[in-house]
């Protein structure tokens, strides 16, 4: 599952890598966006669910529905709003959020890769909100984001922490 998917670069991967996905965004535009990039892509034949949805309220309706889901990617905003203007804070709704992706894979997800542009969230601080809440033997890999300037100093861009089970392998 993509969260937070935008234009569907994350999703093209996963398409193109064989796997099936669920690309979830609040704003029906990007939506448009990431299904013709999927189509520019010569990827739009794979298995792909395109989602125009608040996150939260979608991933509890999935947990009712009983869905399993094994892998998220997500790239939560500092603050936005949902398809029917609900209000996400992350510094709110983060933990909220991770909650809800345990329960639809059963604290057993295959992989998560989380990006933070927040600067409140360090590498480690995400690591630290997947760690408390994963049962599952694997790995960890965090690091900071950045842009290049062109004096050759790094602009610093946020954080991402990568998840990876014992099953798989990077």
């Amino acid at each position: 599952m993509n969260l937070f998917a935008y234009s569907g670069i994350s999703t093209l991967a996963v398409l193109d890598g064989g796997a099936s996905v669920c690309h979830l965004d609040s704003s029906k535009g990007m939506v448009d966006w990431a299904r013709d990039n999927a189509n520019a892509s010569g990827l739009a034949h794979k298995k792909v669910r395109w989602m125009v949805e608040d996150v939260l309220k979608f991933l509890k309706r999935e947990i009712k529905r009983g869905k399993d889901y094994r892998g998220f990617i997500l790239d939560p905003p500092t603050f936005g709003r949902g398809a029917s203007g609900e209000v996400f804070k992350i510094e709110k709704d983060l933990p909220e959020l991770m909650d809800l992706l345990m329960e639809l894979s059963g604290n057993k997800p295959d992989f998560i890769v989380l990006t933070c542009h927040s600067t409140g969230f360090s590498p480690l601080a995400l690591q630290r909100i997947l760690d408390g809440r994963i049962n599952n033997k694997g790995s960890f890999h965090i690091g900071e984001l950045s842009i290049p300037e062109t004096s050759g100093r790094l602009y610093p861009a946020g954080s991402n922490c990568i998840y990876v089970s014992e099953k798989l392998s990077l």
